[in-house]
């Protein structure tokens, strides 16, 4: 299975891809678009790499590494989980997040113009993120989305110390917008239509650990009691999760999804994270351009202030992606601009 040697990228001395060494030029795109980054470091950072090994010399900006070398949890079996799965393929790409404390890992192999991929978790909590995509995937599979599609689980494992996941082909390598669009918008929208409910603010547990927090409580303490309009949301609902090809969009990596968010969460999630982490803007700039932002989110026509502070609230409970306290200072921005 991995039986070569691997030219092993890392990212401030943390490794982040592993490229298997005869397959460097097939699969060379593919590899740099398992990993998408947006920030300008991170961009500056991979087009070094894109030179360097398009130049013919790899080992300036890698190492080689025998497959015993890889920074793969000591559980990563690979053999056990293709009998598990019931696959037989050579990975010749591998991902690793740039928190090694997050014990997972993501394989890659290409066929023709798109790449079938494998998902595997060991960590308490890098299971528990893989069961909940495994979840959402099955629980959204009746839906017949037109705008958009998400990869089809051809087959899954769950044991004791390992959660596997390996997916129908995506494209490898895509140039989709960057920035908030129509295509992102419509996708969205979709998503939310087809599964909208309601919910009372009383039954949704975050809304309690919202209470719990002394700023917040003070945040929420103009909103009512009531319904809380409520929709399936991706959670990392942002351009390194969606690709295309010829023929559709493709949603996935839905290991933050859930049932239970406002459906505002998605859009605004994106939002805040694009114009924090890739524009570089403050919790106060934010603010400020939220509400021309959010013109083009509100299609429901409902008031759409409520929706902003429990979705930020949401986010804040939740802490994927941004700090709490950037969260916390956003939404403060937002509710002092009103």
């Amino acid at each position: 299975m991995v039986s070569k040697e691997y030219y092993l990228v890392s990212q401030r001395k943390i490794p982040r891809l592993a490229i298997v060494e005869d397959h460097l030029p097939a699969d060379l795109r593919l590899a740099f678009s398992a990993f998408q980054t947006y920030s300008l470091p991170g961009r500056f950072w991979r087009a070094l790499l894109r030179g360097a090994f398009s130049a013919g010399l790899p080992l300036w900006v890698s190492r080689k590494a025998a497959p015993g070398q890889l920074p793969l949890p000591p559980e990563a079996d690979l053999e056990k989980i293709d009998t598990l799965l019931g696959k037989n393929a050579a990975y010749p790409v591998f991902q690793f997040p740039y928190n090694p404390e997050r014990k997972k890992f993501s394989a890659f192999v290409r066929q023709g113009e798109k790449s079938y991929y494998l998902k595997c978790a060991f960590g308490p909590g890098s299971r528990e993120e893989l069961r909940n995509e495994i979840a959402a995937i099955r629980r959204l599979s009746a839906a017949r989305f037109e705008k958009f599609a998400i990869p089809r689980l051809l087959d899954s494992a769950i044991s004791q110390n390992l959660v596997a996941a390996y997916y129908e082909p995506i494209p490898a390598d895509t140039r989709q917008p960057k920035r908030w669009g129509a295509p992102f918008l419509e996708i969205w929208k979709e998503l939310t239509e087809k599964t909208r409910g309601e919910n009372a603010l009383s039954e949704l547990k975050w809304i309690e650990d919202l209470h719990a927090h002394p700023q917040w409580r003070s945040l929420l303490k103009d909103i009512s009691a009531g319904t809380l309009i409520i929709s399936q949301n991706h959670g990392d609902f942002l351009p390194w999760n969606i690709r295309y090809d010829a023929s559709a969009w493709y949603l996935f990596d839905w290991e933050e999804a859930g049932e239970g968010a406002p459906f505002l969460y998605d859009p605004l999630h994106y939002f805040t994270v694009y114009e924090t982490l890739v524009r570089k803007k403050t919790p106060r700039q934010i603010a400020e351009t939220l509400p021309s932002f959010l013109k083009n989110c509100n299609y429901l026509g409902v008031d759409l202030a409520d929706y902003v502070l429990l979705s930020l609230g949401f986010q804040f409970i939740n802490n994927r992606v941004l700090s709490k306290d950037v969260t916390l200072k956003i939404v403060a921005a937002y509710k002092s601009a009103k």
